[in-house]
């Protein structure tokens, strides 16, 4: 995808409920544009959260006094469920009660803080249980293609929780005998359930890309819902889109 588009497509999905619209006009995947959604969603939420947590007295004495949190989150253009943990744990909720509460609203008894949760749920596809569970699916989707192409072609490998106990960052998979991609060695195989733009591609090179290159040589990372096409070359690392990487044979 060019970059252009790409930021374009960024600007027009405002809400959730762009998603629909913003996959039709540019005839794009559902879940693509939904991944590109959340990546932005989280960006907002990691700059706007201290500013929230400054006021976090205020917000809470707003809340007291009758206030919904749906809308001092809105305020603060933070999802709900983010908000509603600032304000219920500086109310006197531990995080876990929290957490307990959004994942069976159904038990808390009768009454104003029920009703609260339950907006909450309903007004955050994203950061409520359900969406954190989509989030898990789709990354354990990715890494379970990975395996598929590694067993179909007979290459050996140790997953991530094969190496947990050596005390190093490690790949989703290392290969126990480097396979050759286009005249680079591949020695590990990383996977995410993301689209790789800029942002997202120097997170990644700084927490995990990078150290892998350090520890293991070169390797691979996989972005499942595509990349920008201006995605600059990094000595040593691969990257690919999802669907290179399954039409790629390694025995060619």
């Amino acid at each position: 995808m060019r970059k252009k588009e790409y930021e374009r497509i960024v600007r027009e999905l405002r809400s959730y409920e762009d998603i629909d619209r913003v996959a039709k006009k540019y005839s794009m995947d559902w879940e693509t544009v939904l991944v590109i959604y959340t990546q932005k969603v989280i960006r907002n939420t990691q700059r706007n959260f201290h500013r929230a947590k400054a006021k976090i007295r205020e917000l809470a004495g707003r809340w007291s006094k009758g206030e919904r949190i749906v809308n001092l989150a809105k305020e603060y253009n933070l999802p709900p469920v983010v908000m509603g943990s600032l304000i219920l744990t500086e109310a006197g909720l531990s995080k876990r009660e929290y957490n307990d509460m959004l994942r069976n609203p159904d038990k808390i008894a009768e009454g104003s803080l029920k009703d609260e949760i339950i907006e909450i749920l309903e007004n955050d596809p994203l950061y409520s249980p359900q969406g954190n569970n989509v989030q898990r699916r789709r990354g354990y989707l990715g890494e379970a293609r990975i395996k598929e192409w590694l067993e179909k072609y007979g290459i050996e490998f140790l997953t991530e929780n094969d190496l947990k106990g050596d005390g190093k960052k490690t790949p989703d998979f290392l290969l126990k005998t480097p396979v050759q991609y286009r005249g680079e060695e591949i020695h590990w195989i990383e996977s995410k359930g993301t689209f790789g733009d800029t942002h997202e591609l120097r997170r990644n090179l700084a927490k995990q890309l990078k150290p892998y290159l350090e520890l293991f040589g070169s390797g691979m990372v996989v972005y499942w819902y595509g990349l920008l096409d201006e995605t600059p070359s990094i000595d040593g690392i691969v990257i690919l889109p999802g669907d290179e990487f399954l039409s790629w044979d390694p025995t060619k």
